[in-house]
């Protein structure tokens, strides 16, 4: 089934009145340090600029990739061991619209199809690498884990890039594994017990599509830090706060108050078992006219990134060592056993290196 974000409904009513807590004899067995299969969803790769100089070597979902931009702009994804005797292809360089292998010259394109053997006039149906669905938004180059992409790249309901204005991108690194990131974004306990945010009334749950966990949250900011200060003085008392995650690795946070909104984006990035990195952009919308363009837009992002900064990296070291298990669970942990209970039922691709 393939999903089209733009069109979904993400307008869905909430689950209220439900009980989402399973039954303790759940079967749901923990994700613990042994998760080898990532949702079949979009990751980050890196930036444009990083691509632009070169391909890059990484190593994500338990497989080391390797990633290029061709001459014409166009991101590929690849396995990094070259089909004909495992070269390492982050060694090579790109030629044209191909990547090519620093051994003996085979040239692959972003599709993974070899397009040129140097010292050969056929080119044998083995010579293909496995290869990943990429795409370029904003500066930064995402990749799909499977053949094809169940869904597009996502983006917030209702806006296209161009609506919202983005701060420069800063990453959080986290000791603990990829999927304690979503399942922090829904723990409301820990937003009034860390964040001094008081709960207003039930957190509504949706599911607009299979790929789709949707969270709406009513808050008010009650802290005396700074941040809480200036957030109440130009922004509002209430929040609301809607969470959007798409396959558990891409989560769209949008925060409204009566006088401001702020949109995030956190792309989640397994480095290894109990390591993540989590890579966010906070936009504004954008204004018109040309002060809005050179001055405005940019000087809201920036002040909306340092107060989203300094909420988020409080949580690094709260997160350090956690990670899922049913059998610890208890009553007020509905919202966490429904949000595993998803995402343990999101698609796998199957292991293709």
């Amino acid at each position: 089934m393939k999903i089209d974000p733009q069109t979904s409904n993400t307008s869905t009513p909430g689950l209220q009145g439900r009980s989402l807590r399973p039954p303790l004899t759940t079967t749901v067995e923990p994700f613990g340090s042994s998760v080898i299969a990532y949702p079949a969803s979009w990751y980050y790769f890196s930036s444009v600029r990083e691509l632009s100089k070169g391909p890059i070597i990484r190593d994500l979902l338990g497989r080391q990739l390797v990633g290029f931009l061709t001459k014409s702009g166009k991101p590929g994804v690849l396995a990094s061991r070259c089909v004909h005797m495992g070269s390492n292809l982050g060694a090579g360089c790109v030629i044209g619209e191909s990547l090519q292998c620093a051994l003996h010259n085979w040239r692959f394109s972003p599709s993974g199809r070899c397009e040129e053997i140097p010292a050969a006039s056929e080119i044998p149906a083995f010579a293909k690498q496995t290869s990943f669905p990429a795409q370029v938004r904003g500066g930064c180059v995402y990749f799909f884990n499977g053949p094809d992409p169940l869904f597009p790249l996502p983006f917030f309901d209702g806006f296209e890039p161009q609506q919202l204005v983005a701060a420069r991108p800063f990453v959080e690194f986290l000791d603990c594994p990829w999927y304690m990131i979503g399942a922090n974004a829904v723990d409301v306990q820990h937003f009034a017990i860390a964040h001094d945010r008081r709960m207003e009334r039930k957190p509504e749950v949706s599911y607009p599509n299979p790929y789709v966990h949707r969270t709406v949250c009513h808050f008010e900011v009650v802290g005396s830090s700074l941040s809480d200060r200036i957030t109440r003085r130009f922004g509002g008392p209430h929040v609301r706060l809607e969470i959007v995650d798409w396959g558990g690795t891409m989560i769209f946070a949008r925060s409204v108050l009566a006088k401001t909104e702020t949109f995030g984006i956190v792309s989640v990035v397994p480095l290894a078992a109990d390591r993540t990195m989590g890579h966010v952009t906070v936009m504004a919308r954008a204004g018109n006219g040309v002060v809005n363009r050179i001055l405005l837009n940019p000087l809201q992002a920036l002040v909306r990134r340092t107060l989203i900064r300094t909420f988020l990296r409080s949580d690094v070291g709260r997160l350090a060592g956690t990670q899922y298990s049913p059998h610890t669970l208890i009553g007020i942990d509905d919202l966490f056993s429904e949000y595993f209970d998803w995402l343990k039922g999101l698609n796998r691709p199957k292991p293709v290196i």
